[in-house]
């Protein structure tokens, strides 16, 4: 930076100070934004997300207040490279992140998919920045490259941009450590404010340029040929708002050209321009998007449509042929959408109605995304031939709206994401209800290409909107269920949770000294899950509710036998009522007899002195030696009396039936059977005593159990058959989780068993990222290839 002008150092260093302080406001306003939102929030999973995000951006606040204006000069040096070179916005190189091979389970790169989502994150973060500084951002191209002495405007010289500051914030948040699901959430929190903060950053550096230099810098807008320009114009903000793409040669500015009255005409398909020009069209910047179009550019659709109907007559375009998708013969049922000569005559003569450089772009765009999604093989191919059906619709959408597929929200682009993660419900065209979806995907879509004209997203919305409707209606029953399971595993997570809190209560009373360890575990297990089933339940916020907390020193008074030999009559006034409490308790929370009855036998048993006494004719044969209690029975030291939190909320039998946690045989989960033999409302039980996953099997399973969220899609092997799943919900320490098949199947399991599952390959996580984001983001490599 020591080569820089005066003026330009002082701009950056301005820039630094004033964007700092705006990144610490920022924080301030995103902080209250997540709060706000985890208070809102539902879903226990999302909204410890949410605090995690909000509490580690507090804790980033004075790290990054000193980390941002160096932060800024690293990103200012590495900046004329990647703008030359069309790097991806940050490497490892540049943000120290550490290399790492490919691994994960199915073939699948956890490191590649961190990598793809912090590009993504970087476009986005641009992207929102560039719409926000749109408006003096020609200017500033032109007054910054005047200031550094240049008659014309070579944008990528201009420090200043938006990447530049976008980098630096990366570079930050990237050091932070934290994961990068929470880097995504500050980003997306900080991205709206920084960019109004760096419009009014910019407005203010165009005063201070301003008044240094004499005139700005000069825009060219076309390519001269043979060395000519044809002419050239001062910039304003009126005329060249928009960025101009990478030039083919590092280092070495295209040069451009208008005439007097405008833009003069560009063909979008030479071959020296149409890849630099997608290239920036789909980063948002793309030069003369006003410009009209050469007559040249229509006599090259007529070449390319040529070659188009020459591949397809050489391919075998038959249904399941060999051919891309689009270039197939789709199914009969599409109607004259089934014939791929048909739609080539579609699309050329929607290129053909094109009158500017951003509508052919546009339709180009829609082209090769549709292309792309066609060949994803996560689509099951009916839903793949979906995607060519709706091809000219969406063409004749580009036509209005060019850069609709930059737009998440956009209703056209939705439709296709929606329809793409809708098909994930189903693992194969044979799944129950496939066949419906795909009907009323097609007749929606036809409905889409035979309307008269596109003139908006409207008919879009109105599309997806009946779409949305329809798979409402289906899912009715189905969603039904799911919420009558999520609200019974999450009233035994409440109700575990508070019997957590009583058992720690319990094991503080000093009358515990000489109870035997069968009547702690019963106390501290069954007990206080009775006692905080009532109190759950008890609207009058009563502080021992139907007096099940009058059991505990009875019951510990009574297994006492210094003290009841003492007062047998005593003991035999208090058991029955007693024990007619403690099985209304047992009730209260669905224990069956079986499971209680071996308490009561050990009861029994500790009681035998008292009863034998009664029965005894005289008290000297009572003194009879007593046959010693089994040694796993007798009392624990205070030491050894805390009681231990259960792996996973207790479930009564009825409820672990109908939340799939029970075997087929009536085994406990701990019990177990292999996943070979489970039933369709079985359990998912696995060996309790399985080893130990080791090594790095057991980072891997980590890795892929910490990336599970409420609504991902997996695979789950149930007797020797495929069904697709969907996570539910999982408690907030992710040590079980409740999935869903279709027709309200219900499969819980705990952690173990998920990673048992997994390393046996009876569990594969289904990749259901949305299809347009990715072939997006796989066109932007293709084009920097």
């Amino acid at each position: 930076m020591s080569d820089l002008p005066p003026l330009i150092r002082r701009c950056l260093d301005e820039a630094g100070d004033r964007m700092r302080s705006a990144l610490v406001q920022s924080m301030d306003e995103a902080v209250e934004a997540l709060q706000a939102a985890e208070a809102a929030e539902r879903r226990i999973l999302e909204r410890d997300a949410l605090h995690l995000a909000w509490s580690g951006l507090q804790r980033q606040r004075a790290a990054w207040n000193a980390r941002f204006v160096s932060a800024l000069a690293e990103a200012i040096e590495v900046a004329p490279a990647a703008e030359a070179q069309r790097l991806a916005p940050f490497t490892p190189s540049v943000l120290g992140v550490l290399d790492a091979s490919p691994s994960g389970l199915g073939g699948l790169s956890l490191v590649d998919d961190e990598q793809m989502a912090q590009d993504l994150a970087f476009a986005h973060l641009v992207q929102q920045w560039r719409l926000q500084v749109e408006p003096v951002m020609a200017d500033l191209d032109a007054w910054v490259n005047a200031s550094l002495g240049l008659p014309e405007v070579v944008p990528e010289r201009n420090l200043l941009r938006p990447e530049t500051f976008a980098r630096a914030l990366m570079i930050v948040v990237t050091e932070s450590g934290a994961d990068a699901a929470t880097r995504a959430r500050w980003l997306r929190a900080l991205a709206v404010s920084m960019g109004r903060s760096l419009r009014a950053v910019y407005e203010h550096l165009l005063t201070l340029l301003r008044a240094g230099v004499e005139s700005p810098a000069r825009y060219r807008l076309q390519p001269a040929r043979g060395g000519r320009v044809a002419g050239s114009v001062a910039a304003d903000s009126s005329r060249a708002a928009i960025d101009d793409p990478a030039p083919a040669v590092p280092g070495r500015a295209p040069e451009w050209a208008v005439e007097a009255g405008g833009f003069s005409p560009i063909n979008p398909l030479d071959p020296e321009l149409g890849l630099r020009l997608l290239e920036g069209f789909l980063d948002g910047s793309s030069p003369a998007l006003a410009a009209p179009l050469d007559a040249a550019y229509l006599e090259a659709l007529e070449q390319q449509a040529g070659a188009a109907r020459s591949a397809a007559a050489s391919t075998d375009d038959a249904p399941g042929g060999r051919a891309p998708v689009d270039a197939r013969r789709l199914d009969a049922r599409w109607g004259e959408l089934a014939e791929p000569a048909r739609r080539a005559d579609w699309r050329l003569a929607t290129q053909k109605r094109a009158q500017r450089v951003d509508q052919a772009l546009g339709i180009e765009v829609v082209r090769r995304l549709v292309a792309q999604v066609a060949d994803d093989p996560r689509l099951l191919e009916p839903v793949r031939e979906a995607i060519v059906a709706i091809e000219p619709a969406l063409l004749r959408l580009a036509l209005v709206d060019p850069r609709f597929f930059g737009d998440e929200t956009h209703p056209g682009r939705r439709l296709i994401s929606r329809v793409a993660q809708r098909s994930f419900k189903f693992r194969d065209v044979h799944s129950p209800g496939f066949g419906g979806f795909l009907d009323g995907v097609r007749s929606t879509f036809q409905a889409l290409h035979h309307r008269p004209e596109i003139e908006g997203s409207g008919p879009f919305r109105d599309a997806l909107g009946r779409l949305e409707n329809q798979w409402l209606r289906e899912d009715a029953v189905e969603q039904a269920e799911r919420e009558q399971a999520l609200q019974r595993l999450q009233f035994a997570e409440r109700r575990q949770d508070l019997a957590n809190e009583i058992a720690y209560e319990l094991s503080q009373r000093p009358d515990l000294t000489g109870v035997p360890a069968p009547v702690l575990d019963f106390l501290f297990g069954p007990w206080s899950l009775v006692m905080a089933h009532a109190r759950l339940l008890d609207t009058a916020q009563q502080l021992d509710p139907s007096g099940f907390g009058l059991v505990v020193p009875d019951l510990v008074w009574s297994v006492k036998p210094e003290l009841t030999l003492r007062q047998p009559t005593k003991l035999l006034d208090l058991v029955p009522p007693m024990l007619r409490r403690i099985h209304a308790g047992l009730d209260l929370i669905g224990m069956p007899p079986e499971e209680r009855q071996s308490f009561l036998d050990v009861l029994l048993q500790l009681h035998e002195p008292v009863l034998r006494l009664r029965r005894e004719r005289s008290a000297l044969q009572s003194q009879a030696p007593q046959p010693p209690l089994p040694a796993h029975w007798t009392p624990v030291v205070p030491e050894e009396r805390l009681p231990q939190s259960p792996q996973m909320p207790w479930l009564a039998p009825q409820d672990r039936v109908s939340l799939g946690l029970a075997s087929a045989g009536g085994a406990s989960p701990a019990e177990g059977v292999p996943p070979a033999q489970l039933e369709d409302s079985a359990a998912v039980p696995l060996e309790s005593a399985a080893s130990p996953l080791e090594g790095d099997a057991e980072r891997l399973i980590a890795e892929v159990l910490n990336h599970l969220r409420v609504g991902d899609w997996a695979d789950l092997q149930v007797r020797e058959r495929w069904r697709r799943v969907q996570l539910s919900w999982a408690t907030a320490n992710q040590t079980l989780y409740l999935f869903h098949g279709q027709g309200g199947r219900a499969y819980t399991m705990t952690r173990r068993i998920v990673q048992r599952l997994l390393v046996r390959d009876h569990l594969r996580p289904v990749d259901a990222t949305d299809v347009v984001a990715r072939a997006l983001s796989q066109l932007r490599r293709q084009l920097r290839a």
